[in-house]
């Protein structure tokens, strides 16, 4: 059984992430943040409102041309 702390440990299939939660955001600051969130997403869409994001996404990935209106899209460099 996992601890709750890695609920995406096995997601290997989770290659988009869409985030709406500041809270969420701004704590991204490695691949294992938020319970392995990012350990296998090439994609994060972030909400355009969000202006604080934990140093891994701007470390990690590129901003590109977001293809979901609202949203930042980020790219794993």
């Amino acid at each position: 059984m996992l601890e709750d702390g890695h609920a995406f440990l096995f997601c290997y299939n989770l290659k988009e992430v869409i985030l709406d939660s500041k809270g969420i955001a701004n704590k991204l600051i490695n691949e294992r943040s938020q319970g392995d969130l990012l350990r296998y997403a090439e994609t994060i869409y972030i909400k355009s409102d969000i202006t604080e994001i934990g140093s891994y996404i701007t470390d990690t990935y590129n901003i590109v041309e977001s293809d979901k209106e609202g949203y930042v899209k980020y790219v794993k460099k």
